[in-house]
C-alpha cells in the first residue's frame, strides 16, 4: 500500500508544477502584448544653447499639414478598429495612444480606448477562469486518489473588530512616507527608484494629487519612450484633476508637448505653470526657447532675463539671454549677458564668438581678435571662430594676419566655400582683383547658389573693366534674387560707363518697378536720364529720391543738376547748397555752384565757394583755372 505521506508529497509537486506553467504563460502573454507597442520617435533633446533656426510661418502649407495629420489619424483610428473586431487589443491600443498623444483631446480615441481596456480586462478574466478551472481538476483528480485523513477539529476563533480610522492612518503614513522617499529619489535625479516609490504611495492613497503630479515628472524624465510619455500625461492630468493649482503637472505636460513640437501646446503649458509658480526659472528658459525659435525676440529676451533672475548660475540662460538681446540689436544687455555666461563657464566657445561678433560690428576689432582667440585657445579646431578672426584681422588692415587664418581654415576644410569668399573680399582690399576673382571661382564651384558670390564676382571683373563677364554674373545673380537691386543697379553703372542709356534706363526701371523704395535705383535712373537730356523725368528721380532719404547728397546733387540743365537757376543753387551742407566733402557740388554765383553777380559767394573747393580738394583737376577765378575776384574787390 502507498505510503499517505509520498502520495501527499506527489500532489504538492503537481500542484507547483500547474502553478508555474500557468505564471509563465501569462508572463508570455504579457510579454507579447509588450512586444507589439511601437515606440514614438523622441523630441528634440534638451538644449542648452539656443539653435538659430527659423519656425516655419504659419502658412497655407500649415493648413495642408493640419489637413495631412487628420487624415493620418483618421487612417489610425480605421486600423485601430480593425485590430479591435479581430480581436487584437494590443495593436488595437498601441493606434489609439500613437492618436491620444497626437490629439489628447479625441473623444473618439478616447472612447474605444476604454471599449479597447475593458475587452482586455474581459479576455484575462476569461483566460484566468480557464487555468483556474484546469487546476481545480488537476487537484480534485489528486485529492480523490489520496486516502482521507479525519480532519483535525481546530477551536474557532472569533473574528477581531477592526479599527478603521486607526487602519486609515496608518496607511496615510505609510503613503507619506512612500511618497517623501519617492521625491527625494525624483529630486536627485534616480528616477526609476522615484517610480518604483511613488507607485507603492498611490497604492496606500490612491486619490493623492501630489503623488501623481511626480509619478508623472517620474516618468517623462526617466526616458522618451511611448509608454513613459502615455504615462506622463495620464498622472499630470489625474493630478490636475484632483488638485488644478498643482505647477508641476503644467510643467511635465508642456515638456511633453515641446519634446513632440506641440510648441502652441506647450506655451500653454508653460504659461499656466508661471502663473501657479512664478518662480520655476526652468519654465522661464524654456519657454524663451520656443519664442526664440519662433523668432518672438521680445518675448524671448523678457523669459530668458526672468530665467537668469531665477538661475543665476545657469550660463546657458545668460548665453541665450545675449542670444536675444542681439537679435534686437540691443549690444550692451548682450554683452553683458555673455561675459556672465563666460563667468559661469570659462570654457564657453560659442558665448567668446558671439561677444567677439558684437565687438567686430561696432568696430572694436582689438575686443573681437582677443575673444576669437580665447575661443580657439579652448578649442582650436572651430572654424567659425578662425573664419571670424580672419575677417577680423582683414577690417583691421592686418591682410597678412587674415590670409593666415583663412588658409588654416582651408587645411582643416578645403572646401569651406565661406572662407574663399572671404579670401576674395580680402584680395579686392588689396587691390588683387584677379585674385579676387579665382577665390570666387572656387566658393562658386563649391556652392553654385549663393547669388553674394556672383554679386562680387561681377564687382571685381568690373574692376578690371571686363564689363561683359560682369554682367554676366550680375545676371547670375539675379536669377538666384530677382530683387537682387545692388545687381540691376551695377548692370547699369557699366552701362552708363559703356554709353548704353537706353539699356541703362530699360535695367533701372525693371529694378524701380521690383522695388519702388530703392534708393540707389532711383539715383542712378536720375543719372542715366540727365545723360539722355530727360531733364524733367530726371528731375521726378529725384525727388522720389529725396522723399525716400531727405538728408541723401547725390539726389540734392542730381536734383541741382537738372534744374541747372532746365535753366531754373535760382532753385539750382539751393539744391547745391543743401547738397553741402548735407555732406560738406561732396567735391563735385562747388564748382557749379560758384559758377551759378557768378553768373547772378554774387563774387563774395562765389569767392567763399571757390576758395572753401581748393581747401578741400587741394589736388582738384582744374585747380589752376579755379586759382586763377579766384585771383580775378580777389583783384576786382580790392579795386
Amino acid at each position: 500500500m502507498i505510503d499517505r505521506r509520498v502520495l501527499l508529497i506527489a500532489a504538492v509537486a503537481v500542484l507547483v508544477a500547474a502553478g508555474a506553467a500557468f505564471f509563465l504563460l501569462r508572463a508570455g502573454q504579457d510579454r507579447a502584448g509588450k512586444g507589439r507597442e511601437e515606440t514614438i520617435a523622441p523630441g528634440p533633446a534638451e538644449v542648452s544653447d539656443v539653435i538659430e533656426q527659423p519656425l516655419p510661418e504659419e502658412t497655407g502649407k500649415e493648413a495642408d499639414e493640419d489637413k495631412l495629420k487628420a487624415a493620418e489619424i483618421e487612417n489610425m483610428m480605421q486600423l485601430a478598429r480593425y485590430y479591435l473586431d479581430k480581436g487584437e487589443h494590443d495593436l488595437a491600443r498601441g493606434r489609439i495612444e500613437q492618436i491620444l498623444i497626437r490629439d489628447p483631446q479625441n473623444i473618439e480615441a478616447r472612447s474605444l480606448l476604454d471599449i479597447i481596456i475593458q475587452g482586455k480586462k474581459e479576455e484575462a478574466k476569461r483566460e484566468e477562469r480557464r487555468q483556474q478551472e484546469e487546476l481545480d481538476k488537476i487537484a480534485t483528480t489528486i485529492k480523490d486518489s489520496l486516502p482521507k485523513e479525519e480532519p483535525k477539529k481546530e477551536p474557532k476563533k472569533e473574528p477581531e473588530p477592526v479599527d478603521l480610522e486607526k487602519e486609515k492612518q496608518a496607511r496615510e503614513a505609510e503613503a507619506a512616507k512612500l511618497f517623501k522617499q519617492g521625491k527625494d529619489l525624483y529630486d536627485s535625479g534616480k528616477f526609476t527608484d522615484a517610480i518604483m516609490s511613488l507607485e507603492e504611495s498611490i497604492k496606500f492613497k490612491t486619490d493623492d494629487a501630489r503623488t501623481l503630479a511626480y509619478l508623472g515628472a517620474a516618468y517623462f524624465e526617466e526616458n522618451t519612450s511611448q509608454e513613459n510619455t502615455r504615462k506622463a500625461i495620464e498622472y499630470s492630468k489625474k493630478a490636475l484633476q484632483r488638485d488644478s493649482t498643482l505647477p508641476l503637472p503644467h510643467f511635465t505636460l508642456g515638456q511633453v508637448y515641446d519634446r513632440q513640437e506641440l510648441y502652441p501646446s506647450a506655451v500653454e503649458e508653460y504659461k499656466k505653470t508661471l502663473e501657479l509658480d512664478p518662480n520655476n526659472g526652468m519654465a522661464y528658459y524654456k519657454l524663451g526657447i520656443i519664442q526664440y525659435l519662433r523668432r518672438e525676440y521680445e518675448e524671448a529676451l523678457s523669459s530668458f532675463t526672468k530665467a537668469v533672475r531665477l538661475m543665476p548660475d545657469n550660463p546657458q540662460a545668460s548665453y541665450n539671454q545675449g542670444l536675444s538681446a542681439q537679435k534686437l540689436g540691443k549690444s550692451n544687455i548682450a554683452t553683458k549677458a555673455y561675459d556672465m555666461a563666460i563667468r559661469l563657464k570659462p570654457d564657453y566657445v560659442k558665448a567668446y564668438i558671439n561677444l567677439g561678433l558684437i565687438y567686430y560690428e561696432n568696430g572694436f576689432h582689438d575686443r573681437a581678435i582677443d575673444n576669437y582667440m580665447k575661443a580657439l585657445s579652448h578649442d582650436s579646431n572651430n572654424l567659425s571662430a578662425r573664419i571670424k578672426l580672419g575677417d577680423a584681422y582683414r577690417a583691421k588692415g592686418n591682410f597678412s594676419a587674415a590670409r593666415t587664418e583663412y588658409e588654416r581654415v582651408l587645411e582643416q576644410d578645403p572646401e569651406n566655400d565661406l572662407t574663399y569668399y572671404n579670401l576674395s573680399i580680402l584680395y579686392e582690399m588689396e587691390g588683387k582683383y584677379n585674385e579676387a576673382v579665382e577665390a570666387l571661382k572656387r566658393a562658386i564651384s563649391l556652392k553654385p547658389t549663393d547669388k553674394r558670390y556672383y554679386y562680387n564676382l561681377g564687382n571685381n571683373y568690373a574692376k578690371i573693366k571686363k564689363y561683359s563677364d560682369a554682367i554676366t554674373a550680375y545676371e547670375k545673380a539675379i536669377e538666384y534674387d530677382p530683387r537682387y537691386m545692388e545687381a540691376y543697379n551695377n548692370i547699369s553703372d557699366i552701362y552708363i560707363k559703356s554709353n548704353l542709356y537706353d539699356k541703362a534706363l530699360s535695367t533701372l526701371r525693371k529694378a524701380i518697378s521690383l522695388n519702388p523704395n530703392s534708393l540707389a535705383a532711383r539715383i542712378n535712373l536720375g543719372n542715366a536720364l540727365l545723360k539722355t537730356e530727360l531733364y524733367s523725368e530726371a528731375e521726378e528721380q529725384f525727388k522720389k529720391a529725396l522723399e525716400l532719404d531727405p538728408l541723401y547728397p547725390d539726389a540734392h546733387y542730381g536734383l541741382a543738376t537738372a534744374y541747372l540743365r532746365l535753366s531754373r537757376n535760382s532753385e539750382a543753387i539751393t539744391e547745391y547748397l543743401r547738397t553741402i551742407k548735407t555732406d560738406k566733402n561732396f567735391i563735385p557740388a562747388y564748382e557749379p555752384l560758384g559758377n551759378l554765383f557768378l553768373t547772378q553777380g554774387k563774387k563774395n559767394e562765389a569767392l567763399t565757394i571757390f576758395k572753401t573747393l581748393l581747401v578741400l580738394a587741394p589736388d582738384y583737376p582744374d585747380r589752376e583755372r579755379i586759382q586763377k577765378i579766384i585771383d580775378q575776384l580777389e583783384a576786382s574787390a580790392g579795386a
